[in-house]
């Protein structure tokens, strides 16, 4: 049997405990693969890689033959698939990605947004139609509105001044036959007949039928 220190206090110990009666330190620790074991600069002894002190010779071992063991992946960027460490995490609206990947994603989110104003516009709004239809200023049968009799009276009594004529909406003809008498009262007896006949036209030249 022989005899080592304690790599955590330094006190000599069998080399078959399992735990160091002093400071209980567990001698027979499962070694990290990512950590090198230390090397004494007084001996040149090898140790375990948590060994404060050499268990050949007793002295202090540096603290500087530790690494750091590697950042293991905590997760996948779901837009290029790729593992990252804890510290590369961004995560947006619940979804994890690199830090890579995030401008290229808030680019094709801009995009997308444009597009989709651009395809789904609103449609114009629907025109308003109104159940008013105006009445159209003639008859169905495209006759004037003017009335046959009013214009009768007018011109029996009043065609030789062009009163038939105003009415119906000749103002030219209306001045001519005041000055001439209803045309010298020929214009005035035709009017008469035609008026009757239902045949004498407005200014639009619609007759005057009813």
């Amino acid at each position: 049997m022989g005899l080592i220190r304690c790599p955590e206090c330094g006190t000599q110990i069998s080399d078959k405990a399992r735990e160091c009666p002093k400071c209980g330190f567990p001698i027979y620790l499962e070694v990290n693969s990512s950590m090198e074991n230390k090397i004494c600069d007084f001996c040149g002894s090898e140790n375990e890689h948590y060994a404060k002190f050499c268990t050949n010779c007793g002295a202090g071992l540096a603290l500087t033959a530790e690494k750091e063991p590697a950042s293991e992946p905590m997760g996948a960027c779901i837009y290029c698939g790729k593992l990252f460490p804890q510290g590369e995490i961004v995560e947006i609206e619940g979804k994890n990605y690199c830090r890579e990947c995030v401008p290229r994603l808030l680019a094709e989110q801009k995009n997308l947004n444009a597009n989709m104003a651009y395809n789904y516009a609103p449609p114009p709004p629907a025109p308003q139609y109104s159940n008013y239809v105006p009445a159209p200023d003639y008859n169905q049968d495209y006759s004037s509105h003017k009335s046959k009799a009013i214009a009768l009276v007018l011109c029996i009594f009043g065609g030789y001044i062009g009163i038939h004529q105003f009415y119906s909406g000749k103002i030219g003809m209306g001045i001519l036959y005041f000055f001439t008498g209803g045309i010298f009262g020929f214009g005035w007896i035709i009017d008469i007949i035609r008026v009757a006949l239902g045949v004498f036209k407005d200014s639009r030249g619609l007759p005057i039928k009813y």
